[in-house]
């Protein structure tokens, strides 16, 4: 990805004091498909201080419970107790193939942007074919991610205006709150110069059903099997609609 990419190590450094985005952690869609049994592996990618990592011991207490992230900060206030704490990039996931019988995404593929639209998509695709990779035939994606679909009652989005700075629709971009920036007294060329802003802090990108879906089959062998789409809340701590999907990867 390239270094004009808005959510690098660089947002996470600049954003440890600010209160997390929060999706629902996906165990239950998970307990439906896979058993608690020794030797059975979940990667939580994208794991951050562990709240999902957490969950996902707790749940199941017999699997390798492997936390991933970037953030080397984030893995360090992880819970000790799992069967490992890995930092790399979701873009060449350091797994070996088919050594996996799940994978959590929590609030991670929302981070994939870039000022190239076309970049962003290619960099989704290939976290999407690396999770495809790794996983076992049969084995089980769950996403929690914000949705852009039912967000006009919780957290009202006018993504045509947020267009004009990230030049992708679905994209929204995030200014520092002390800023207090809108949009409503702002022609759409006020709008677009916002891009160049200081308080421009990151983009983040608000998926459809549809996206998620053909976004997964599209490039791999990953099929929908669930989707619902429910409230979680924003970095600022207001209500946000989120979606929650379950992929399964082809048996052979």
């Amino acid at each position: 990805m390239s270094e004009d990419n808005l959510a690098s190590e660089n947002y996470w450094k600049a954003s440890e004091q600010k209160i997390p985005g929060s999706t629902r952690i996906p165990v239950d869609e998970l307990k439906k498909f896979l058993d608690n049994k020794p030797g059975m592996v979940i990667l939580d990618l994208g794991s951050g201080e562990g709240r999902s990592t957490q969950a996902l011991k707790e749940s199941f207490p017999e699997a390798k419970i492997v936390a991933f992230d970037l953030n080397h900060k984030g893995l360090e206030k992880t819970i000790s107790d799992v069967s490992g704490r890995v930092q790399g990039t979701a873009l060449e996931l350091p797994f070996a193939n088919e050594s996996a019988d799940g994978v959590v995404l929590c609030g991670v593929l929302t981070n994939i942007t870039d000022k190239d639209p076309q970049k962003a998509v290619e960099a989704r695709k290939k976290v999407i074919k690396e999770i495809a990779r790794v996983l076992k035939p049969g084995g089980i994606l769950t996403v929690s991610d914000f949705n852009r679909e039912h967000n006009l009652s919780h957290y009202p989005v006018n993504y045509s205006r947020h267009e004009l700075i990230t030049n992708e629709l679905g994209t929204i971009a995030v200014f520092d709150p002390m800023a207090k920036i809108t949009f409503q007294d702002k022609g759409d060329k006020e709008v677009a110069l916002l891009a160049g802003s200081p308080y421009l802090q990151r983009f983040a990108h608000h998926y459809s059903t549809d996206e998620l879906t053909n976004l997964a089959e599209s490039v791999s062998e990953l099929k929908i099997v669930k989707h619902s789409a429910e409230i979680g809340t924003t970095p600022s701590g207001n209500p946000i609609d989120t979606i929650v999907a379950t992929f399964i990867k082809s048996p052979r």
